[in-house]
């Protein structure tokens, strides 16, 4: 039976380390609803990233929007629902009751007040589009109706209301200078013993 290479297990412990990636949460914002009608805007840019936009792939967005969430009507001006826009309208969602994932009401006091949940998943196309200028500008805005709910003195204590989301997707591992060096030091090795054997 041949003995297992050492020179050659380090390099392919190198290699792997270096095509290793994970998910990871690459932007997450979290604003508390505070005015009836409110809007988010905030643009991220490349000195504000961990790591380059279009180097993402995977990508997955979070939205979770806790507050005033009741009704929804679609010709009806009292409805209340979140619109979610990314770089001015290449990616646009209206959240509301209907087409959240989850909608769950978080007070027995007040019927008004609901958890929205949602997720979509880009396709490649889609987020390259997004990613193009390595920025990314995120708006959201509640309609009028879709007030501070804490404005109304409901025993809410501390819950408090907000719309949150997050970008998550696969990011290339960055290899750590000692994942180099055990690479080429098991490919010098592994270099070294061909060139003795050829000349034994």
């Amino acid at each position: 039976m041949k003995k297992f290479s050492y020179p050659l297990f380090a390099a392919l412990v190198g290699f792997s380390s270096l095509t290793s990636a994970a998910t990871e949460i690459v932007i997450n914002n979290n604003t508390e609803i505070t005015v009836a009608g409110q809007e988010h805007i905030q643009t991220y840019g490349p000195t504000g990233l961990s790591t380059s936009l279009d180097s993402i792939s995977d990508v997955q967005l979070f939205i979770t929007a806790k507050g005033d969430y009741n009704y929804y009507e679609e010709s009806s001006s009292a409805s209340e629902f979140l619109t979610f826009t990314i770089d001015d309208g290449l990616y646009t969602f209206n959240l509301n009751r209907d087409s959240a994932d989850s909608a769950t009401q978080v007070n027995i006091i007040d019927p008004d007040y609901f958890e929205l949940q949602y997720t979509y998943s880009f396709s490649a196309t889609e987020w390259d589009s997004i990613a193009s200028d390595n920025t990314i500008k995120f708006n959201w805005i509640n309609t009028d109706n879709v007030a501070n709910i804490e404005d109304g003195g409901a025993l809410l204590g501390s819950s408090g209301d907000f719309v949150e989301y997050s970008i998550s997707g696969t990011v290339p591992a960055i290899p750590e200078p000692s994942t180099y060096a055990l690479m080429i030091t098991g490919l010098g090795l592994v270099g070294f013993m061909a060139s003795r054997r050829k000349k034994v």
